[in-house]
């Protein structure tokens, strides 16, 4: 069954590719003046600027069923094959994934999502 979130992944892919150091700089500042954290905090800041890591992914989003928290996972574009789709949340289990929460600074954080971006384009082609 193809997926129902290619159009959400194209606009992600669009948004992770925008990403600048500035703008990666800035919502580092926010998190560390918020008080979450007292250095670089990937995962915060991911989640700030592209709603990467929680259930406010567009991804999620895109597939959540009306006036629900619940995504139907069957349907994202990372269900490629049987393995995924028996797994599950195959979306946090890909190294793009851990490249970004392990990033120590804002270049390896830019190149981390630009590696997310091209991962998921890759992704968005297998499914044609």
């Amino acid at each position: 069954m193809k997926p129902k979130n290619i159009k959400a992944a194209k606009e992600l892919v669009k948004l992770y590719r925008s990403l600048t150091i500035k703008e990666i700089d800035e919502a580092s500042n926010s998190v560390i003046n918020d008080g979450y954290a007292v250095n670089f905090y990937p995962s915060k800041i991911a989640n700030r600027l592209t709603g990467y890591g929680d259930f406010n992914c567009s991804l999620c989003v895109a597939l959540r069923e009306p006036n629900t928290m619940e995504s139907d996972c069957s349907l994202c574009i990372h269900n490629i094959d049987d393995q995924s789709q028996r797994d599950g949340m195959y979306c946090l289990r890909d190294r793009t994934y851990m490249a970004i929460q392990r990033s120590e600074n804002s270049e390896e954080f830019l190149r981390a999502f630009s590696e997310r971006a091209d991962y998921i384009e890759g992704i968005i082609k297998s499914w044609g």
